[in-house]
């Protein structure tokens, strides 16, 4: 999408904020003042996303949903990383967790190798 111009009343950027910084999206007319220096200033979120398959979906057979949401803090992501997980199951019936790692947790996780 190179060199293409496309003209909006309004936009949802789902894009990495710092192609804006590297000027590779640009606004006319130019962005607010404070949106720009939010932009410049803002560093890029971690986050890991897994898919866990299981045999059977024993959250369900618990009468659960599967989801679950806690708050990853700084030092207590070695013991408890995953931040959220959801049901991930299949159209067809393969049951899933779906997880994610983030935060502080993610930065750490990113750099460790496990062999399963």
């Amino acid at each position: 999408m190179d060199n293409k111009l496309f003209h909006s009343i309004a936009c949802f950027i789902s894009e990495n904020l710092h192609y804006l910084f590297l000027g590779k999206i640009q606004f006319t007319p130019v962005l607010p003042f404070k949106k720009r220096k939010l932009i410049e200033t803002m560093p890029v979120g971690h986050l890991i996303k897994f898919v866990a398959s299981y045999k059977r979906a024993f959250w369900r057979t618990a009468g659960m949903s599967g989801e679950v949401v806690h708050a990853t803090m700084e030092g207590s992501c070695e013991l408890d990383p995953v931040s959220y997980t959801m049901d991930g199951t299949t159209s067809k019936g393969n049951p899933a967790l779906v997880g994610f790692i983030g935060s502080y947790a993610a930065t750490k996780w990113t750099s460790i190798s496990v062999s399963i």
